[in-house]
């Protein structure tokens, strides 16, 4: 069971400023089907895409490392940061790519969380399960053709953006929904 409350979360300093920077992004998306099943889920997908797909599952670390802040990634999370830890990863059923994400957390959470630094090829939405005390801000959603670099992916699916936070530590999470994931349907892990 997931210990993140999507609804819980005051919008606080991060929201009033992040609202100019919302382009290309909305509360909503228009999806149906088993999309909408993947997408407008207010958790963690990684454990639903374990009992969801039979096939061999692999997550792949594209980036990991010390960055300068992606542009509008500060203004977003509230943070005056201007570098911080960049994640990009692809989670993998076979060959078939099923989420590309991009994560950044900055400096501040990173001291505050260390662990972010350590994830390897581990899962961060098993990481956050398991740390207890972190809340996610309300999700925004747009096409993937739509998202800038350095948060951009070549996939032709839906991205959902969501910030988590750790008290008074924000981390930037960008996922890339593809279409080998978002026409399968999916299991809810919670019931097996």
């Amino acid at each position: 069971m997931s210990s993140i409350d999507a609804n819980s979360v005051d919008s606080g300093v991060a929201e009033q400023s992040a609202s100019a920077n919302r382009d290309p992004w909305s509360k909503t998306a228009d999806v149906t089907g088993h999309a909408a099943d993947w997408l407008l889920i207010d958790r963690l997908l990684t454990a639903d895409i374990r009992v969801s797909f039979s096939g061999a599952k692999s997550l792949e670390v594209v980036i990991a490392g010390h960055a300068e802040a992606p542009g509008g990634a500060g203004v977003l999370i509230g943070s005056e940061d201007t570098r911080g830890w960049l994640r990009e990863i692809k989670i993998r059923c076979e060959e078939d790519v099923l989420i590309h994400a991009v994560s950044f957390a900055p400096t501040a959470t990173l001291n505050a969380q260390p662990w972010l630094a350590t994830l390897g090829e581990a899962p961060l939405g098993d990481a956050l399960d398991a740390s207890g005390a972190v809340r996610r801000d309300p999700m925004y959603y747009c096409r993937s053709s739509a998202v800038s670099a350095p948060f951009s992916s070549d996939c032709e699916g839906w991205a959902r953006q969501s910030i988590f936070d750790f008290g008074a530590a924000p981390l930037l999470l960008v996922e890339h929904l593809t279409p080998a994931l978002l026409s399968t349907p999916r299991l809810n892990a919670n019931d097996e």
